[in-house]
């Protein structure tokens, strides 16, 4: 609100100049001037919102429903304890202990064992990870009966069979990206894994767990064969080394899902998708696996969306039979879906039935399965009249040629996410609204896919919003102080519509999606929206103040600006990508330099066609110009969340189109601009 009230001053600050400036070209018409009383209500209102702001609490009010929000309740009854507590630019970062902790990470009935006293580690006030209170791997025994396990019992039963094979004596090595609390750590030497690999991308975290929870934790970060990379996962995969890995588990994708999809689904996930899985798969040593445990849900969507993306990483990867390198099983909490470089063969999938059986799960899929002789121990929902579930069905829908059958007729989306695309926890389908109003009539927004809605609301409410406070007052002085609505010329209203509308579109559209695309190439949102931002502001500013230098008429200036807009914005279409692959390797510094470079030229010229279209208008009908720069604000305030919609539902290069299809007719309304009249003589 302050940097609206703000923007609001400059323009009534400088309106004033700006009109001078592009009456030197124009008939000699007075333009409408902003009064001195204006310019002062205007000044105490930009003083009186910072004012306001400054009292503001430093620290906004919890959420009663989060987790944070009731282990505050706890601790103040005495029955939690806060043991560390921090905030970063990215996250705000709290460690709990209590009694009533006790996750036990999908554990079966079959662990026999309770779980260790843990402390909870909590990312904005949710649940992110668990530190056991032990001191050596006999402490974290309820590990084995995890479904994650499976994953080391394979590889741990293949590297036996591996090694008389090939000979390999290296040491087994575990790659964890996005490890937490180091309960993986304790769950891989349980299972003869002796060097490990931490990628994580907080360095808070990874502060606190080697230093004041170091001794509540076992210490187990600092262990010998532990080595921690404080950096994004997808960042360490683009950037790998030589070393290779018996598991790479994705932690960061594990979990119980929320209902509903929660706000995830508005995130971009630069892992879990089909680039990221290629970059696990290519760090594999022979009989390696890659591995993530999630949830279980009815109907499925997660889990079918995993087995998707791993077959979809293969094919890009050119393997011949992708159905021979998948496994997948589940107890009644959770569904463990494997992935390798390699197929399995008949001593992995004996082994796969072997530790199922000890763990209680029900075997979903392994290369050759039969659905006829599946047998359900722990039984969910499946077709009807069928003995196997819905995962099983999924699966073989999946790998028998069936894949878009079952894309367009399941109610979730469960395609595979890409670096186009990176939105895995988006699982919105509109053709599945109806489905969901008639099945779940008043709760249908609790099943479907909160963020997306959350998204659509959001759009609705600006749009509403940004009405009201900008164009509706425009039109209620129409009849007064703005006459010049009702008495320039009819022929200059669709032009300002067209034009100031499709600069304020194209403008947010290329900000978006850039700080959406640069997020994966400088490793953090917040890097990138600073790179985005600092660019395309600096450099439009440029572009606006030096455009009236041009020796051009406005209209030339228009065409030219928009020309190359379009053909920089194209550029970024084909070339951006390949770009930033051959850079990945650069320090941040230079990295950051990069962003900023990429935007710069195109951001100098968007910045052109703001001004040059208000001096057309100046000359012509100056009593347009508020409506001009109400129809501009509207658009922009508009597009932010348009963008992100069109770049869930389409794609980011659907957005960067669009953006250049904006400024494309931007250009061409100089067409339909009415002729400029020459300056009568005295």
């Amino acid at each position: 609100m302050v940097a609206l009230a703000a923007q609001l001053l400059w323009l009534l600050l400088v309106g004033k100049g700006t009109h001078r400036q592009e009456h030197r070209q124009a008939p000699r018409q007075e333009a409408p001037q902003v009064r001195l009383p204006e310019q002062i209500f205007s000044l105490l209102l930009v003083l009186g919102l910072a004012a306001v702001a400054l009292q503001l609490p430093a620290e906004m009010g919890m959420g009663q429903y989060k987790t944070l929000a009731q282990l505050r309740r706890l601790e103040h009854q005495g029955d939690a304890e806060k043991v560390l507590s921090g905030d970063s630019p990215r996250m705000r970062l709290d460690v709990y202990e209590a009694k009533s902790l006790h996750q036990t990470l999908f554990a079966g009935p079959e662990a026999g064992v309770m779980a260790p006293p843990q402390l909870a580690v909590l990312y904005d006030g949710e649940p992110a990870g668990t530190i056991f209170q032990i001191e050596e791997n006999r402490g974290a025994r309820i590990m084995d009966s995890t479904p994650q396990s499976l994953a080391y019992r394979l590889v741990r039963s293949r590297r036996e069979v591996g090694e008389l094979r090939s000979g390999e004596v290296s040491a087994p090595r575990a790659l964890l990206l996005g490890e937490v609390g180091g309960t993986n750590i304790w769950l891989g030497r349980r299972f003869g894994i002796e060097q490990f690999t931490v990628v994580q991308p907080s360095e808070m975290l990874i502060d606190g767990l080697k230093g004041p929870l170091r001794s509540a934790g076992g210490g187990v970060f600092t262990l010998p064969g532990v080595e921690t990379v404080v950096q994004p996962p997808r960042l360490f995969l683009e950037r790998r080394g030589k070393q290779r890995y018996d598991v790479i588990q994705l932690v960061s994708a594990e979990g119980m899902p929320a209902a509903g999809g929660g706000m995830q689904s508005l995130h971009e996930d630069y892992l879990v998708n089909r680039e990221g899985i290629v970059g696990c798969l290519a760090l594999l040593k022979p009989e390696g696996v890659v591995s993530i445990t999630r949830g279980i849900q009815s109907p499925p969507r997660d889990n079918l969306k995993i087995f998707a993306l791993f077959l979809d990483a293969l094919e890009q990867m050119g393997v011949a039979e992708p159905r021979k390198h998948l496994l997948q099983a589940r107890n009644y909490l959770a569904v463990t879906t494997m992935v390798s470089a390699d197929p399995f063969d008949t001593a992995a999938i004996d082994a796969l039935r072997r530790e199922s059986r000890e763990l209680g799960m029900d075997i979903e899929y392994y290369p050759g399965i039969e659905s006829e002789r599946l047998e359900q121990r722990n039984r969910i929902d499946g077709p009807p009249g069928a003995s196997y579930s819905y995962y099983h069905h999924g699966a073989m829908q999946l790998t028998e040629g069936n894949r878009e059958e079952l894309f367009e007729s399941w109610p979730y989306n469960i395609r595979p996410p890409t670096d186009q695309k990176p939105y895995f926890y988006n699982f919105f389908k509109w053709d599945s609204l109806g489905q969901f109003i008639r099945s779940y009539e008043g709760k249908f927004l609790q099943r479907m896919e909160l963020g997306y809605v959350v998204l659509m609301l959001t759009l609705l409410e600006i749009v509403l919003v940004a009405f009201v406070l900008i164009l509706l007052p425009l039109w209620i002085r129409r009849g007064r102080s703005l006459k010049g609505l009702q008495e320039s010329p009819k022929a200059y209203r669709l032009p300002v519509l067209l034009h100031f509308g499709a600069i304020g579109f194209g403008f947010m559209f290329l900000e978006m999606v850039m700080i959406q695309k640069l997020g994966l190439f400088l490793g953090d949102p917040i890097y990138s929206a600073s790179a985005v931002i600092t660019a395309i502001l600096l450099c439009a500013g440029a572009g606006s103040s030096l455009q009236g230098r041009i020796p051009l008429p406005p209209g030339r200036r228009i065409k030219t600006a928009a020309a190359i807009v379009v053909l920089l914005i194209v550029g970024l279409l084909f070339l951006l990508d390949p770009l930033v692959d051959l850079l990945f390797g650069f320090p941040l510094v230079i990295r950051y330099c990069i962003g900023l470079l990429i935007l710069a030229l195109p951001s100098f010229f968007m910045g052109w066609m703001l001004p040059s279209g208000m001096g057309i208008l100046s000359a012509g009908a100056p009593d347009m110009v508020p409506w001009a720069w109400g129809i501009n604000g509207f658009s922009s305030v508009a597009a932010g969340p348009l963008a992100v919609l069109i770049s869930m539902e389409a794609g980011f290069p659907a957005t960067l189109t669009a953006a250049a299809l904006c400024y494309a007719a931007a250009g061409l309304t100089v067409y339909l601009w009415p002729p400029a009249q020459p300056t009568p003589s005295v």
